[in-house]
This record gives structure tokens, sequence and C-alpha cells, in this order.
């Protein structure tokens, strides 16, 4: 899969996904936010780059802080959205698994949630942030947890559990959601070394407990409830510039 059809991709299923996403009943957010506001506490004034920012959602909420801050994603649709309402923020068009673009300046922090996992490839977009953060600068990145994420829920002997297989073989996975999209698993360790070859320590990684979901039918929701919040489907990491 090359990138151009990744992002013809996200270009189509763009209304979808601006409907879901960043608003208030979105789970990922809700989980995420604790750990980027502990790792850039006080935005005010500071220049930050929003890495795959779709339709600006997040941008938005940064700028409405007081940073300065730009945001890029290689779908032409998505940008065309975050445009579409006023605010502060510098919206550029371009393809990630590229890198980044020239001329758009240092940063004090960088921001990456939910697209490092739908990138076919890191290391140009994270010797880049590297390069473009200020000494001190931090990355904070939520992916969808490549331990969990995507694998089978199953009751057993009377517990629920996830049967996890084939972890560490890098795999694409079409995902269904808003309309379909290609998802790049790797393992944990594919994303720490990443970071590390591009000049990042990680300094950070939250697993933000998962939410129950009303998909499943006939279940006892108490224990359900309580086995799911005990299983991340996310995480967060910190890495600043070494």
């Amino acid at each position: 899969m090359s990138s151009s059809e990744d992002i013809s991709r996200w270009d189509t299923v763009a209304d979808a996904y601006a409907d879901a996403a960043g608003q208030e009943q979105d789970s990922f957010f809700r989980r995420a936010e604790p750990a980027f506001r502990a790792a850039i506490p006080s935005p005010t004034g500071q220049r930050i780059l929003d890495v795959g920012c779709g339709h600006g959602w997040l941008s938005r909420r940064y700028a409405e802080l007081g940073a300065e801050v730009v945001g890029i994603d290689g779908s032409r649709r998505l940008i065309d959205k975050a445009r579409a309402r006023p605010s502060s923020v510098e919206w550029v068009v371009h393809d990630l698994d590229t890198g980044l673009p020239p001329g758009i300046g240092r940063f004090d922090a960088a921001i990456a949630h939910m697209v490092l996992m739908d990138l076919s490839r890191l290391s140009p977009l994270l010797n880049d942030v590297q390069r473009l953060l200020k000494p001190g600068g931090v990355l904070v990145a939520a992916i969808l947890h490549p331990a969990f994420f995507n694998q089978k829920v199953q009751r057993a002997d009377d517990a629920w559990f996830r049967q996890v297989t084939s972890y560490l073989t890098p795999q694409r996975w079409w995902i269904d959601s808003f309309g379909g999209h290609w998802h790049y698993h790797r393992p944990l360790e594919f994303y720490i070394g990443e970071l590390s070859a591009a000049g990042f320590v990680m300094t950070s990684l939250s697993e933000p407990r998962s939410l129950p979901h009303d998909q499943l039918d006939e279940v006892d929701w108490s224990e359900y409830q309580k086995w799911f919040a005990d299983i991340p489907t996310m995480l967060v990491i910190e890495a600043e510039k070494r």
C-alpha cells in the first residue's frame, strides 16, 4: 500500500471521520487528554506541531489555550474541513510518510494523536520532528495499543479475555472504522526503536483504561465492564529530544 493510496482512503472517509473524532463522546480523546495535558501543561506561548491533525479539532484546542499551532495532514479533504472553521492555526497539506515539508520552523512540542499506526513508515517523520524540536522539546503520541487492539474478544470458563495472536509480526489490517482504512500493526518495540533511532528518549508511557462499549448482547455488564477497564486498547508515549 502506497502512501498515496492511504491518503486517498482518508480523503474518502473525511466526512465520517470528522463527524466522530474529537467530539466529546470520542472515548480515545477522553482517555488520552490527561497524558497530553501532563506532557504540555502550559501551552500558552508555545509553538506546537500537530502531526496528522485531520480536521483540526486538537489543533484548535491548543490554539484556544494560547499556543501557536501548525496542523499538518496528508488528506486535503480533512485540511479543507479544518480551514472551513476560523482559527489562528496554520494548516499544511503534506504526505507524512515522506517526513515534514521545509520551511515550517521550529517547535516547542509536537503532538500526534491516533496517527502513527496509520502511516506505512515512521522514520522520515520522526527524524524531521526531532530535528525541528527545540532543545528539550517533547513529542506526545497516542496510538492504538499494539498488544490488544483488534484482538478477538472471547469468553471461556466464565471469564473474558483477548486472544492475542501474531503480536510480533508486522501486519497490515483493514479497519472498518469511519468507512474503512488501513492500519499498520507493529509491536511496541518497533515504536520505541524508531523513536530512539530518531534521537528521542522516552520519558513516559501511559495505558489509559478502556471504556466499555454497547455492542455485546446478553453479558453480565458489571463483570464485563470491570474486565474491559483492565485491558487497554491505546497507549500514550511521551518522548524528549535527546
